[in-house]
């Protein structure tokens, strides 16, 4: 087997595209955050930075816990945040045309000349900024996207200054091979330690791909707990690969997450009893079926 790194940082989504859209779970997103940060969870993603309400204004500082808003759009609630907020913002392009048009309002070139702007003023007010190259494993408009083409959105976002980039999967659709062939590309514009992943399941490949991005040499990963973020581009199938699913794996390979798996997958357990819907975590299924 190919190198693996010793430690691997995992970032939560659970309740960034979860929990704000469910009004039922809006009064328990607090402690859903306080469980996922007691079980080891690094850093938390919160939601829109220009949002009227959520987490940004509720989260003590927690020592060892970083977070990650979404910052792409309106700027003017940053004075919200203080000059110390354990943080950094998030902003989105994709290297598919039709996918930028349709859902990022613009062209792929107006974005990223809109996105120069902002990351330059997120930057001078003091925090980093993480570029997000939606699609970069697959466009459901377009299919296949070239290598070459995510590599050249990725280095743009480097170079405007995102301290890192996430090559975020839509489809879940590729195998590992690919996925390396994608890794090939874009470690020629951004070194790999500056690089994170997000990989759907809904081809049941979301691990196998997480493998092979491990062993291109990428350290971070963002998935989410009981894997209950949706597909929207492939509705009824696996969507964000599961946060449970990646500690037990990560786990058997002896590299270091800093993660409980019993009190994520108790968390886990939680967040499906106050929604109603199943996990769709394998290991906390089969936890669960012997009694964990």
């Amino acid at each position: 087997m190919q190198t693996l790194p010793k430690q691997v940082h995992i970032v939560d989504l659970v309740l960034s595209e979860v929990l704000p859209s469910w009004v039922a779970l809006r009064p328990h997103q607090l402690d859903i955050a306080i469980r996922l940060t007691d079980a080891g969870m690094p850093t938390l993603a919160v939601g829109a930075l220009d949002a009227e309400s959520g987490l940004l204004g509720e989260l003590p500082p927690r020592k060892g816990v970083r977070y990650l808003a979404e910052g792409g759009g309106p700027l003017t609630a940053m004075p919200r945040l203080p000059a110390n907020w354990p943080g950094e913002l998030m902003v989105r392009a994709t290297a598919s045309e039709t996918f930028s048009r349709r859902h990022l309002d613009g062209s792929l070139a107006a974005v990223l000349d809109h996105l120069a702007g902002t990351i330059d003023t997120i930057n001078q007010a003091g925090f980093k900024v993480r570029g997000r190259v939606a699609g970069a494993f697959g466009c459901p408009y377009e299919g296949d996207l070239s290598p070459l083409a995510v590599a050249a959105v990725a280095g743009e976002l480097y170079a405007m200054g995102c301290d890192s980039v996430v090559l975020s999967d839509l489809t879940g659709h590729l195998t590992p091979d690919r996925v390396r062939r994608v890794f090939e590309a874009v470690d020629r514009r951004v070194p790999v330690k500056k690089l994170a992943v997000r990989w759907m399941d809904s081809y049941g490949l979301g691990i196998a791909n997480l493998l092979a991005s491990l062993q291109c040499g990428v350290t971070t990963v963002e998935t989410a707990t009981g894997g209950v973020l949706p597909n929207p581009w492939l509705p009824g199938c696996a969507g964000t690969l599961a946060s449970e699913d990646v500690v037990y794996l990560l786990d058997g390979l002896e590299v270091r997450t800093g993660v409980d798996l019993g009190r994520l997958a108790e968390t886990g357990r939680l967040l499906a009893g106050i929604t109603g819907l199943p996990t769709r975590s394998h290991v906390a299924q089969a936890l669960r079926s012997v009694g964990i």
